[in-house]
């Protein structure tokens, strides 16, 4: 008789976790949540479109750099390039390689670990950079990638966030 109870025990909980599974899955966030993910998604797509602030695949990262397919991939794994998730693909910030030199910015594996400490995501990071920053003068952070002291701006910045 125990073991029937046990059973019966586990088959209600098993019927009980997969309702609370479902009603999980259904669950719609909140208007405000929901404003708040359309809008993070509206100001990713318009860095694709600029030049400044774009992002690209690891194909289209790839090229840029004269690499192979995977470097983008394995450069990010290894903390040495920040990456972008963005409507179920990885992209790159082209900002954190020199457009002379082509290789990544000194200062984009000290900002992957930094974002990783901050709790931040390359997304974050990618998000922040396109918009007028007091600590830039008003100016997009972006446009300061080429400087030597972006580093520092960019983590005081960061830690205002």
């Amino acid at each position: 008789m125990d073991e029937l109870e046990d059973n019966l025990r586990l088959l209600r909980f098993e019927v009980l976790e997969g309702e609370l599974q479902s009603s999980i899955a259904s669950a719609q966030p909140s208007p405000a949540i929901a404003a708040g993910l359309a809008a993070s998604q509206r100001r990713l797509a318009a860095l694709e479109g600029s030049d400044e602030t774009r992002l690209l695949s690891a194909g289209e990262m790839a090229e840029y750099v004269g690499r192979g397919r995977n470097w983008a991939a394995q450069r990010s794994k290894s903390g040495s390039l920040i990456r972008v998730e963005h409507a179920g693909r990885t992209l790159y910030p082209a900002f954190q390689i020199d457009p002379e030199t082509r290789t990544v910015r000194d200062w984009a594996a000290p900002m992957a670990a930094m974002l990783d400490e901050l709790g931040l995501d390359g997304r974050d990071f990618a998000i922040w950079a396109a918009a007028p920053s007091p600590r830039f003068a008003g100016d997009l952070p972006v446009r300061s990638a080429g400087d030597p002291e972006f580093l520092s701006m960019a983590a005081a910045a960061l830690a205002d966030v």
